[in-house]
């Protein structure tokens, strides 16, 4: 989220995109086309579902682990780091 002339915004764009690339690289890559599309919108929406939305997904990686609890949870899960060299 930014804000622009007193307005909130959001901007999403694809992995693909010349965004993305630009924020991951630098630059395009030598060699390589934008393949994605990137756009800005007005954020709108309740908070409410936001967070039920969040809360579904923390319930489903419980599911996934075998938790009833974000104790249980952090505790059962397989946690992986990665790097940016890991994509190479």
């Amino acid at each position: 989220f930014f804000e622009e002339n007193g307005e909130y915004k959001a901007k999403y764009y694809g992995m693909a995109s010349e965004e993305a690339q630009k924020v991951r690289w630098g630059d395009l890559k030598v060699g390589t086309a934008p393949e994605g599309v990137s756009y800005t919108i007005h954020p709108r929406g309740k908070t409410r579902v936001i967070l039920e939305r969040l809360a579904g997904g923390i319930r489903s990686g419980c599911s996934f682990c075998n938790a009833r609890t974000v104790y249980e949870l952090r505790r059962n899960a397989r946690w992986i780091i990665r790097c940016s060299t890991s994509m190479k």
